[in-house]
């Protein structure tokens, strides 16, 4: 049995990940919500957060970033929109990528695939995050971890030779914690679907740090909003019965 298969059959039961057609709507409205390739948003990543290019034996420290630190009330209203992005993985186009992501049976890796879309809610996180009182060209002071995978959803076996396309968005926030919701898509085929909760930590991971509240401001975005306050409702629930 294959990845694929293995994890179709463990997610038999999956919870409602909201209304389809989102990044449609967002689509629609006019703006360019692409973040070029997936290695291009690595390098995105690395700019944001200050990372001295090629090997150091001692990293570049980061507490004189710690007097930047927000306070959540200093944080502006954020949108579902405003996070919103989509990235190109080149299976088609770019044969290393292909080689990186497709195994010897010609099967992208599903282990792989999930690696993109961690690395995509990352950068989201980023595009969700905005401190007003951060000096221009100054790397922004946050860490941002992985805390769990929620879930994930590997719906049909992606084709090796053609291009991927992955997109995201912030879906719920707590006070220093955000759900991302990712899709990926190839040729208009929804291949994979997960949701990612991500936590913030100040410069130096020696603590939290707040996140702009989520507020929605369309209707579709209000649904999706819904949906994800139940999904954390249920969980705590079933948290407190375990504990």
């Amino acid at each position: 049995m294959n990845f694929l298969s293995r994890c179709a059959k463990s997610v038999g039961a999956m919870r409602s990940r909201g209304p389809r057609g989102l990044r449609f709507l967002f689509q629609d409205c006019g703006d360019d919500h692409s973040s070029g390739t997936m290695a291009e948003i690595t390098e995105k990543i690395k700019e944001q957060v200050g990372v001295e290019m090629g090997y150091h034996t001692i990293p570049k420290c980061r507490a004189g970033l710690l007097k930047y630190h927000p306070k959540l009330e200093d944080l502006p209203e954020r949108s579902m929109k405003d996070s919103y992005r989509t990235a190109v993985l080149p299976l088609g186009s770019d044969v290393k990528v292909r080689e990186r992501h497709v195994n010897y049976l010609g099967m992208v890796r599903g282990g792989r695939l999930i690696e993109e879309m961690d690395m995509l809610a990352i950068w989201i996180c980023h595009c969700h995050v905005k401190l007003p009182s951060l000096p221009r060209n100054t790397p922004l002071p946050y860490t941002f971890v992985t805390l769990l995978v929620d879930s994930v959803e590997l719906l049909v076996q992606a084709k090796a030779d053609i291009d991927l396309m992955l997109s995201g968005h912030v879906s719920w926030t707590g006070t220093s914690s955000m759900e991302i919701s990712i899709n990926v898509r190839q040729q208009e085929q929804s291949i994979a679907k997960g949701i990612f909760l991500m936590v913030a930590r100040n410069a130096t991971n020696t603590g939290p740090a707040p996140v702009n509240p989520l507020k929605p401001t369309m209707e579709q975005e209000k649904i999706y909003w819904e949906a994800a306050k139940e999904r954390k409702k249920k969980e705590n629930h079933a948290l407190h019965l375990l504990g």
